[in-house]
C-alpha cells in the first residue's frame, strides 16, 4: 500500500454483527497477500477455501477474493485527498 492511499471494504465483504471484519477473514486475507500476521492464530488458515489476491483492474488496485473462478472485490484502494 502506498503512503497516499486508504483501503476501504467493498459491499461484497461480509461483516460481523458489530460491522467489523471477522478476525479469521482478516487473517486469511493477510496470509494470502503476504502481509504480516499472527502465526499463533493459523487454525483458520489451514482449512481455507477462499484465495485472496491484490490485482490492478483498470486504474485501481483492489484485493479480490477468488472462489471457483469467481472474482469479487473485497477491499478497494483509494487515494487520499487534500482538504
Amino acid at each position: 500500500m502506498k503512503s497516499n492511499e486508504f483501503i476501504i471494504p467493498s459491499r461484497s465483504l461480509r461483516l460481523n454483527k458489530y460491522k467489523n471484519i471477522p478476525t479469521d477473514t482478516m487473517n486469511k486475507i493477510k496470509y494470502d497477500i503476504g502481509a504480516n500476521f499472527d502465526t499463533a492464530n493459523n487454525t483458520a488458515m489451514s482449512k481455507r477455501t477462499l484465495r485472496f489476491v491484490v490485482a490492478k483492474v483498470g486504474s485501481t488496485r483492489d484485493i479480490w477474493s477468488i472462489r471457483a473462478n469467481r472474482w469479487k472485490p473485497i477491499f478497494i484502494f483509494i487515494k487520499k485527498t487534500q482538504v
